[in-house]
C-alpha cells in the first residue's frame, strides 16, 4: 500500500466535556420550611458539544488505542457517549 496524504486532515478542536449548572436556592425562600437548611438544583452535562471542522466523528480517535503507529486512524470508531443529568441536593 502506497503512503498518501490524500486523507490527511486537520483534527483540532474544542470539547466541553464535563459542564455543571447550579443554582442554590437563597435561605430566606427556605425559611417556611424549618427543617431544610439548603436546597441546591443543577445539571451536569458530558461529551455535551465539539467545536471542530474535522469531518470524522472523533477528532480524538485512535482505531489501534495506545499504539503509535496506529495513532489517530479513524475507521468505523464511536462516537463519545452524551449525558445529561439532573439533580437536587438537600440538606436538613
Amino acid at each position: 500500500m502506497r503512503v498518501s496524504s490524500q486523507y490527511i486532515e486537520d483534527g483540532s478542536y474544542l470539547r466541553f466535556q464535563n459542564i455543571t449548572l447550579g443554582y442554590n436556592v437563597p435561605s430566606k425562600f427556605l425559611s417556611a420550611a424549618k427543617y431544610i437548611s439548603t436546597f441546591r438544583l443543577y445539571a451536569s452535562l458530558q461529551n455535551f458539544f465539539t467545536i471542530t471542522n474535522y469531518s470524522g466523528i472523533n477528532p480524538e480517535v485512535s482505531r489501534y488505542g495506545q499504539d503509535n503507529l496506529g495513532a489517530g486512524y479513524d475507521s468505523f470508531s464511536y462516537p463519545l457517549a452524551k449525558s445529561v443529568m439532573f439533580g437536587l441536593n438537600i440538606n436538613f
